[in-house]
């Protein structure tokens, strides 16, 4: 008989838990924003935003092929890696903060400091 609270060395491990998105974040992430296909090229005159969607493709596609993003999207990505990222990201956000608070206090004028508050409250 073992104590509560102690482990079995010896016995299997469970397999980690995964994070699994909502249907709707698995779709818009393996399709593209709001669950559709990016638009193909059709020969017609391109603008600005397609011309750096071209330049930009093999880095878009690294990025949609990474495999957190890939495991984010069909469920298969493991909690500890988003547990992970979840405290990355926050960490970030504190930094961020305080960039954009430097940026309102020490802008120019009052438009500026305005915009840089604004962020700083939507942060």
């Amino acid at each position: 008989m073992r104590a509560a609270g102690c482990v079995d060395v010896g016995a299997p491990r469970p397999a980690p838990p995964v994070f699994r998105p909502a249907d709707g974040l698995r779709k818009g992430l393996q399709r593209g924003k709001g669950g559709r296909a990016p638009p193909r090229y059709t020969g017609a005159r391109m603008g600005l935003s397609d011309e750096l969607r071209r330049y930009a493709g093999p880095v878009w596609d690294r990025i949609f092929s990474h495999p957190f993003v890939s495991g984010l999207g069909d469920g298969t990505l493991p909690l500890e890696s988003f547990k992970f990222y979840l405290v990355q990201d926050y960490r970030f956000l504190i930094d961020y903060s305080r960039v954009l608070a430097v940026a309102s206090a020490k802008a120019p004028d009052l438009e500026g400091m305005t915009r840089f508050a604004g962020l700083l409250h939507a942060t």
